[in-house]
């Protein structure tokens, strides 16, 4: 066991420290993050920067974009936060919040000794023949959310091979979303499932 815990600089996703830089702003992100006590690498600095231009939240010159203003001010991520921004924007907010809380946590699949083939199974039937992991698993935490309505949560993990503890844990954060995304005033309620975010949700499948 390590004597002392590791620094939060280097447990926190850079891209997410560089967003918050720029945000406050504190300069450069290489300069500003090389005095730190315990600084991350060059090149894990450069990778950052350069993830957050791909995603235009930075500019060629390093300022934050529109998009990299809004990205600053939600706690996930960017990649995630850029997904749930889309997802709110595009009134498909329910079906991509399950997907991109997912994305930040793990799949909630479980996959017991000898009964591979009969999860696979499961899992395809959620699939319904798309061949996407992330509509696999919105559909999957569909029909839990309607089983676990009716306390029938925990038998349907059950039949389906799937980790309840998961699904609660992927419904919470996506809540978690949800109050994020309507603190900085792209939705109207903290509801996930409001009609006025979800109007193209019905065309996922």
């Amino acid at each position: 066991m390590a004597d002392y815990q590791t620094p939060e600089i280097l447990r926190t996703p850079l891209e997410e420290i560089c967003l918050q830089l720029k945000s406050l702003k504190l300069g450069m992100a290489e300069p500003f993050l090389s005095k730190a006590l315990e600084p991350p690498s060059e090149k894990a600095i450069k990778q950052a920067i350069a993830t957050l231009r791909q995603l235009n939240a930075f500019d060629c010159d390093e300022n934050l974009t529109p998009l990299g203003y809004h990205l600053a001010r939600l706690p996930a991520h960017p990649r995630i936060g850029k997904i749930i921004l889309l997802g709110a924007m595009m009134s498909c907010l329910d079906p991509i919040l399950t997907i991109a809380s997912g994305m930040a946590f793990r799949d909630p699949y479980v996959v017991p000794l000898n009964k591979e083939r009969q999860a696979d199974e499961h899992r395809r039937t959620f699939s319904r023949g798309t061949q996407s992991d992330h509509l696999t698993l919105y559909q999957a935490f569909k029909k839990w959310e309607s089983a676990d309505r009716y306390g029938n949560g925990y038998q349907f993990c059950w039949d389906n091979f799937l980790s309840h503890s998961v699904l609660q844990l992927i419904k919470n954060m996506k809540i978690q979303f949800a109050e994020n995304l309507c603190q900085i005033g792209f939705i109207a309620s903290s509801d996930p499932k409001q009609d006025a975010a979800n109007y193209n949700s019905s065309k996922i499948f």
